[in-house]
């Protein structure tokens, strides 16, 4: 679950790229991207997972990419 929790952070820091191409290339591009090279540092989307069934305990997970960091560079702390 990690892994596609990562992948949906990165496609909305990229979300312009992304969605001018929502191709699976676009996307394979995107996934390969160093997080440095993000195109945003935060967005205003909420990654939002939920898993229910019989067999498991119900689990929701929620990511706030890049909403949440530390800052490095004093132009970032604005």
């Amino acid at each position: 679950m990690e892994e596609y929790l990562k992948n949906a952070s990165k496609l909305l820091m990229n979300s312009t790229e992304y969605l001018a191409n929502p191709d699976q290339k676009t996307i394979d591009q995107i996934l390969k991207k160093a997080d440095k090279d993000n195109e945003f540092k935060f967005t205003r989307n909420v990654v939002d997972v939920q898993i229910e069934g019989r067999e498991s305990t119900d689990l929701v997970v929620t990511d706030l990419p890049g909403l949440i960091q530390s800052v490095d560079e004093d132009d970032d702390k604005k």
